[in-house]
């Protein structure tokens, strides 16, 4: 039998949450391993901070695109 931990607690628990917080949790997780930023100690807790964490991954990741690219046509 498996132990109960933190992943398997929480994975029951996205069950119930309503469509659209699943689908924020999912593109959460999918930037912050994409942009290889990390989980790191301070994670969103709720709706609005994963909201905020996902914008500012997606501004942030577009900005370093932007500047890679001005760096690129000056050489």
């Amino acid at each position: 039998m498996l132990e109960s931990s933190y992943s398997t607690a929480f994975d029951q628990e996205i069950l119930y949450f309503p469509i659209w917080d699943r689908y924020g949790i999912s593109l959460y997780w999918a930037l912050t391993t994409i942009t290889t930023v990390g989980y790191g100690d301070i994670t969103p807790k709720n709706s609005a901070e994963t909201f905020i964490a996902t914008i500012t991954m997606l501004i942030a990741g577009m900005i370093f695109a932007f500047n890679v690219s001005s760096i690129r046509e000056t050489m």
